[in-house]
């Protein structure tokens, strides 16, 4: 997929939900991080086995732009001198496991059924995305209160 149409599609996600998608603390004066809320956790892979790059930096900073908007920001390993994570993944029994190099965000979010939809098709526009094929996109959701 070229950086143009991940960009469009991202920008379709973010018009198609018109629902407030931030912890309503937020809005508190001043605003905090506290309450029940929907913590998703991105395992983004970044390179490859072989070192190959899977998103780019303008994946990310769009990705990131996305993110700040919809949900007020997010938290990420740093990954400015080498993926700070590595993780393995075997699809299909017998064969290799396949190693990649990638990164965490940590989004919190309202506690809404809209929230889950942004993440799925978050999901569906990541697995179309990379430089080099991915078969999966790993997002987790907890429920999380936050003191």
């Amino acid at each position: 997929m070229s950086l143009e149409r991940f960009e469009a599609q991202l920008r379709a996600l973010d018009e198609q939900l018109d629902q407030n998608l931030r912890l309503p603390s937020l809005g508190e004066t001043p605003p905090c991080l506290r309450g029940y809320c929907f913590k998703y956790s991105i395992l983004l892979p970044l390179l490859s086995a072989t070192g190959a790059e899977v998103f780019t930096s303008d994946h990310l900073a769009y990705l990131f732009s996305i993110l700040c908007r919809r949900f007020a920001g997010f938290s990420a390993a740093s990954s400015t001198s080498h993926p700070p994570l590595y993780g393995f993944y075997q699809p299909i029994e017998g064969n290799l496991p396949e190693k990649d190099y990638h990164t965490q965000l940590v989004v919190y979010a309202a506690p809404l059924e809209a929230a889950n939809h942004f993440f799925a098709e978050l999901k569906r526009i990541l697995r179309a995305a990379p430089l080099q094929p991915q078969e999966e996109i790993l997002i987790e959701r907890m429920d999380a209160m936050l003191i």
